[in-house]
């Protein structure tokens, strides 16, 4: 919406994105795995949580979920996004 119509009409709609995919409990539950384990790519973690509870994210979706969980500047370093 906000590419075809610009930030006004999102502001019109009270536009408030996407229904997270992972509850706040899995959130925290990833969070603290996140804390324990390292990966070397987004696949990999992708594929965790995909075994874990049965939601597949994509390269993009996974980046913004990990941005929203603070780990994408501590993992940016060591983390291939593909």
């Amino acid at each position: 919406m906000f590419l075809k119509s610009g930030i006004y009409e999102l502001l019109k709609n009270n536009y408030k994105g996407e229904i997270p995919k992972l509850t706040k409990e899995q959130e925290k539950e990833l969070s603290d795995y996140l804390e324990r384990n390292l990966y070397e790519t987004s696949k990999e973690i992708r594929a965790y949580i995909y075994s874990k509870y049965g939601i597949d994210f994509t390269p993009e979706g996974l980046v913004i979920t990990l941005h929203s969980l603070y780990y994408l500047s501590r993992l940016y370093s060591s983390l291939h996004i593909y």
